[in-house]
């Protein structure tokens, strides 16, 4: 008596190697879709969203203006209200740390350098007064 195959993601037990392998594809690009999906707020597609839109105002800020012009925020603001309207509060404080982090590293003296204890401190003085 054989032991009885049980059907891989709705194939029988017969099928050949090929379509096994694309049904299995199409089981993982399935699932990968529900993980990804922009239908809910804060999945990830609104975090890499958030992500992109940073490094966009980043870029948009260092084209407008030297770095020591003293607009440090001018390009994060819109973004990262942005960020929190179309993925939600998590996102917006995502995006609110990751602009703080650059207005601080980048823009704020000594310029385009990074002192951890004094970076800390004044990252989280101004994360406490965003709130």
């Amino acid at each position: 008596m054989s032991p009885v195959q049980k059907p891989v993601y709705g194939l029988k037990a017969g099928a050949t190697m090929l379509k096994k392998l694309t049904a299995f594809v199409r089981y993982l690009v399935g699932r990968l879709t529900v993980f990804f999906s922009c239908e809910r707020r804060g999945s990830v597609c609104h975090y890499l969203f958030s992500m992109l839109l940073m490094g966009l105002a980043l870029v948009l800020r260092l084209v407008i203006a030297p770095i020591d012009a003293g607009l440090q925020y001018v390009t994060f603001f819109p973004a990262v209200t942005l960020s929190a309207v179309v993925g939600g509060y998590k996102t917006g404080l995502l995006a609110t740390m990751i602009s703080l982090s650059f207005a601080t590293c980048i823009f704020t003296p000594p310029l385009l350098f990074l002192v951890i204890g004094k970076f800390a401190g004044q990252l989280l003085a101004e994360f406490g007064i965003s709130f």
